[in-house]
């Protein structure tokens, strides 16, 4: 879907569409390496909305020449929008997974906080974020680790500032 100033994609379905295509063995073997896509342009462009979109294969980009779209499934798709807004939110202490071979694993991380942005609805309730876990187990010497800080949810469209958090963690020993 193209972006849209000021609107944040909440809904969209179907996720993705099956494209065929048609065309010599040659033209069709440079499809892999233009990597076609379909691109959406929402007329719901000055306010929050939802719309369905009739795909065509004037939506389809990046075809080599000689190919052409013979078929797309399914035909339409439905998209719903909200307000996009940026929000500072914390970020939860990443979990430590395993244990160290000798002693225990202490962590500190930084940044604390991140700005996501989104769906006004969205990050109304959003307060913190989750990290990947950073793994332990085995380990006998203290380490520095970026993780990726996750997003709400795994329907969620937003973007995440900074992507990562840096860890340090101090392996103890008595």
């Amino acid at each position: 879907l193209e972006k849209v100033e000021g609107l944040a994609l909440i809904h969209q379905d179907p996720r993705a569409v099956e494209v065929t295509f048609r065309g010599s063995r040659e033209d069709l073997d440079k499809l892999e390496s233009a990597r076609p896509r379909v691109v959406l342009h929402p007329r719901a462009a000055d306010r929050a909305e939802s719309e369905e979109i009739e795909i065509t294969e004037r939506h389809v980009t990046d075809v080599p020449s000689g190919v052409r779209v013979a078929r797309i499934r399914p035909g339409l798709v439905t998209v719903q929008f909200d307000r996009e807004t940026t929000k500072e939110v914390a970020v939860i202490k990443p979990k430590l997974v395993g244990q160290p071979l000798r002693g225990r694993a202490e962590l500190d991380y930084e940044p604390k906080t991140v700005r996501i942005r989104g769906s006004r609805r969205r990050l109304r309730d959003t307060t913190a974020l989750e990290t990947e876990p950073v793994e332990v187990d085995g380990r006998v010497e203290s380490f520095v680790k970026r993780v990726r800080v996750l997003q709400p949810g795994d329907d969620w469209w937003s973007a995440i500032e900074p992507d990562s958090v840096t860890t340090k963690v101090t392996i103890v020993t008595e």
